[in-house]
């Protein structure tokens, strides 16, 4: 695997005054399956006197790409948790497929409740939560895997802004759009 820096310094103080640790970004060999958008932290407020509705949660969500034919029974979602320091303190496990994807078919895992089904070439799907999962502070790290081998991994770095991410072509990390050509 080749790794290179995205931080010339090594790390040093963001503007909050929080150090922050030089960040490699990992340039993957592309699988059959192939996380390529996520929304993490919708344009918004998140809730309204501690409380969210379904319809926010859902515009939380991550989506994937199969690049050929694959069964996806067994084929497992997880996360990265933090404690309030944005130390990581595990992995969650999201979700466990049971269903196949063809070759191009897309699907879109989204926080709240519903009904799953497709739109279009892509399949959505449901965590039933009933808060949101992916880390806006801490940044996050979306895994698929497969009897603990990993499919395909990609991240996103702290204090993401509101709005959809892509994945940066080559790499594992996940930027705000418009942003993918410039890192490239």
């Amino acid at each position: 695997m080749n790794y290179r820096s995205t931080s010339p310094a090594g790390g040093g103080l963001n503007r909050t005054g929080i150090t922050l640790r030089a960040h490699f970004v990992r340039e993957v060999r592309v699988s059959e399956l192939y996380i390529v958008a996520a929304q993490p932290n919708p344009p918004g407020r998140d809730s309204s006197y501690g409380r969210t509705t379904n319809d926010r949660l859902n515009e939380e969500w991550l989506e994937f790409r199969a690049l050929q034919d694959r069964n996806l029974i067994g084929d497992v979602l997880t996360n990265l948790t933090f404690n309030e320091r944005c130390q990581r303190t595990g992995v969650q496990e999201l979700l466990r497929f049971t269903d196949h994807l063809k070759s191009g078919q897309h699907v879109r895992v989204h926080t709240g409740r519903g009904t799953p089904g497709w739109v279009g070439n892509t399949y959505h799907m449901y965590l039933n939560r009933e808060w949101f999962v992916w880390n806006n502070a801490c940044g996050d790290r979306a895994t698929l895997a497969y009897e603990a081998r990993v499919i395909d991994s990609a991240f996103y770095r702290a204090l993401v802004p509101e709005g959809q991410l892509v994945r940066v072509q080559g790499t594992d990390e996940l930027v705000p759009v418009g942003r993918q050509s410039l890192l490239r």
